[in-house]
């Protein structure tokens, strides 16, 4: 609920590039196990990925990815309170498409 204006933001870059793949990656702090972690991180991607597509009518299912990394890209140290915050993410991801060089 909090970040629904962050997402509405994500909305409007992503208008910007209609025709885009999108990878939405959701990310964890070192808290709990691997497993626990990965899967985490997963449902967290998979619930941007589902409130964008029920919120952009033209958005194509089959451009748009979610993927969990757990733990494994941490941007911030794992130790501090403020680190695991930071590491507690999702990362949104836009593959523009480009026309090739000569087009």
């Amino acid at each position: 609920p909090k970040f629904f204006s962050l997402l509405t933001k994500v909305q409007n870059a992503i208008r910007t590039f209609p025709e885009s793949n999108l990878t939405i990656e959701g990310h964890t702090d070192s808290f709990g196990s691997d497993s626990q972690n990965l899967a985490l991180s997963e449902k967290r991607a998979e619930a941007v990925r589902q409130y964008l597509l029920a919120n952009m009518s033209n958005l194509n299912p089959d451009r748009v990815l979610a993927v969990g990394y757990g733990e494994s890209k941490p941007i911030a140290n794992n130790e501090t309170r403020e680190g695991r915050e930071k590491n507690r993410r999702i990362d949104i991801v836009i593959h523009p498409d480009l026309p090739e060089a000569g087009e």
